[in-house]
């Protein structure tokens, strides 16, 4: 798959999958929205998972999420 190039807001996930990793694409994206600055382009996310298994019931589960984001100027 290729990705446009562009700039990207990111953070790190810890924890369990389901409804918590929901919770912080909500945090997320609140946080990105409130930057001046910037605004968030829409989907897709991008999700790199940095556990050697994926398992809903470990409460460890890394990942790193990407938002496409664009800066813009105050005129």
């Amino acid at each position: 798959q290729t990705l446009p190039t562009g700039l990207f807001a990111s953070m790190t996930y810890v924890g369990p999958y389901g409804s918590s990793l929901t919770e912080a694409y909500v945090h997320f994206y609140q946080t990105v929205n409130q930057k001046k600055g910037y605004r968030l382009l829409g989907l897709p996310a991008i999700e790199i998972y940095r556990t050697t298994q994926i398992n809903p019931e470990y409460q460890l589960n890394e990942t790193d999420i990407f938002l496409p984001v664009e800066q813009i100027f105050a005129v």
